[in-house]
């Protein structure tokens, strides 16, 4: 079956939440059954004194069930529970009593409408805490510690509606028909306004919010040390270069800007250069190998540090030293783009050593821009990565930017993008004259490279739209191109299309470029063009078609496998 979010998964506000819908998410596509989440539900908001916000709730043929995930590490002590925040365990109410509320009003609501057969439950999730159940408790809960030991989340929630059922005899099992009724049932009452009217938003509106959005982030200013998270599309890099233009117009002139993708950054570079704006441009691989060479010492060898945080510690260690004891320091202001893919990969050391703030977050100037609805790399590294993400934000001013930054001219531009959001997409669905789906045969690639190159020229003799406008895009298995490990497509389109590289990323050729959906982020065109390979990692390939789509300014053409 699948898993169906009703929600946007680009609204998360910790990190936990995004841990668990990540799991919901992974561990529920392959579930025999027929799941429809919700996320961050009010109830009752005209009621000032019963008001409520359950966190996920969970719709399945057995019941439904309310989620309360509570973040950070927890303990249980003189009969109350506690809380880490910024380094220190507060007090804090019932979770449990919390999450049985949240699923009452949920009953009551329910009863209001003449429905009597239908399992409410609720629990508490632990995501970030090792703490562990024991036997003799009464109220069961899942946490880091559950999933250590090798208990599913999935597995977890399903035990707890078949226990809840053998006490709720007049409960029903649930065909999806009914789901889907109770959901839309619901929603209505407890989905936030804003997503509701996110759902359907313009693309005026979607200009409007992304100018709101800008002055909040203007009025991040005043912090020196400010940390952006939003998903792809939702403008990062765009914030990251309207914070160098300030710091240099400030005075400061060693300006330092850092992401992964080196497409990403020569087009930086260039914008920056039009603009007159002198500031160091670096994917990071290549600056750590620069400041080796710089300071006359050893720089990183395995530089993918997959396994071992330690090896990462040792191969950066002399680096590191030479960066804090330079007589001045070599930045006064840093930008960390793409920072999900930097924070396991030696950023917190490195940051306060350029700004040589020795060894801590808690001085200098820098801003942090990361995707908090990506994974975080392997289970080794995780661990790594959280370290780094809560040092930064201990440090930091943080805004999540949870609506659209960047406005699109295309008509159902942004309603796909939202429906990709949600993780498990309807293709079918009518997203305006904008957005084009078709349909392509796996078994036939040269018959698809020709209907490419015949749409290429409809766009330059008919549309007469500048070729440099338009950017054909691949999901990662169908071309490469590098012409010394081609795939698929790479000699079928090799004479009328050209690879996208760091040498021609800011050429107004007149050629059409392409490239795969995840070497394109940070860059943006008139008319895309994606075509999407046949793949069993759906999750995978919904979140590359995310990052092609939000790439499109005006016009979408979109391929799907048969």
């Amino acid at each position: 079956m699948a898993y169906r979010r009703h929600y946007s998964k680009n609204h998360f506000t910790n990190q936990g939440e995004l841990w668990i819908d990540q799991d919901l998410y992974t561990q529920l596509n392959a579930h025999p059954d027929y799941w429809v989440g919700l996320h961050s539900l009010l109830l009752n908001q005209g009621d000032s004194s019963s008001r409520g916000e359950c966190d996920f709730v969970l719709f399945h043929k057995l019941g439904i069930i309310v989620l309360e995930v509570k973040a950070s590490e927890i303990k249980y002590e003189n009969g109350s529970f506690w809380q880490k925040e910024k380094g220190e365990f507060k007090e804090r109410s019932n979770f449990f009593t919390q999450a049985e509320r949240n699923a009452q009003k949920i009953i009551d609501l329910l009863n209001k409408r003449g429905i009597f057969d239908v399992l409410v439950t609720s629990t508490c999730i632990f995501p970030e805490s090792i703490i562990e159940y024991r036997p003799n408790q009464t109220r069961p809960f899942w946490s880091l510690a559950s999933k250590n030991a090798g208990r599913g989340l999935s597995d977890f929630i399903e035990d707890e509606l078949v226990e809840r059922r053998e006490f709720y005899q007049s409960a029903v099992n649930l065909d999806r028909s009914r789901i889907d009724s109770l959901v839309t049932l619901l929603s209505p009452d407890l989905l936030p306004n804003d997503i509701l009217q996110h759902l359907t938003i313009s693309a005026q509106q979607a200009k409007v919010r992304g100018e709101q959005n800008l002055a909040m982030l203007d009025g991040l200013n005043a912090n020196p040390r400010i940390m952006i998270a939003g998903p792809a599309g939702s403008g990062k890099s765009s914030f990251g270069k309207l914070q160098l233009a300030r710091k240099f117009k400030e005075g400061k002139k060693k300006l330092l800007y850092i992401c992964w993708n080196e497409f990403l950054a020569k087009q930086i570079k260039l914008d920056l250069i039009a603009e007159k704006i002198e500031a160091d441009v670096w994917p990071l691989y290549q600056l750590w190998v620069y400041l080796a060479e710089k300071m006359n010492t050893v720089g990183p060898v395995n530089f993918n540090w997959s396994s071992d945080t330690s090896v990462r510690n040792e191969e950066i260690k002399s680096l590191i030293f030479e960066l804090e004891h330079t007589p001045e320091p070599l930045y006064d202001f840093i930008v960390a783009d793409e920072a999900q893919d930097l924070f396991n990969r030696g950023l917190m050391d490195l940051v306060p050593a350029l700004l040589h703030n020795k060894s801590t977050l808690k001085a200098g100037e820098f801003t942090i821009l990361y995707d908090n609805s990506q994974a975080f790399g392997s289970t080794s590294t995780k661990d790594d990565y959280q370290l780094n993400l809560e040092a930064f934000r201990e440090s930091s001013a943080i805004y999540q930017l949870s609506e659209r930054f960047r406005g699109h001219d295309g008509t159902g531009i942004f309603e796909f993008i939202r429906e990709l959001d949600r993780g498990t997409p309807d293709f079918a669905k009518p997203f305006g004259e904008d957005v084009k789906i078709e349909k392509w045969n796996s078994d036939e690639p040269n018959a698809l490279a020709r209907k490419l190159i015949t749409l290429k020229n409809h766009y330059n003799t008919i549309v007469k739209l500048p070729l440099s406008e338009i950017l054909l895009l691949f999901t990662s298995n169908l071309a490469s191109g590098d012409i010394n490990r081609p795939k698929a497509f790479d000699p079928l389109i090799e004479k009328d299309f050209t690879p996208l590289s760091k040498d021609n990323i800011g050429n107004t050729d007149k050629t059409v470029k392409y490239a795969t959906c995840l070497k394109c982020k940070g860059l943006e065109k008139s008319v895309v063009i994606l075509v999407v390979e046949k793949s069993d990692n759906l999750p995978l390939i919904y979140h590359q078609i995310f990052i092609g789509a939000t790439r499109a300014k005006s016009k979408i053409h979109v391929y799907l496998p048969e």
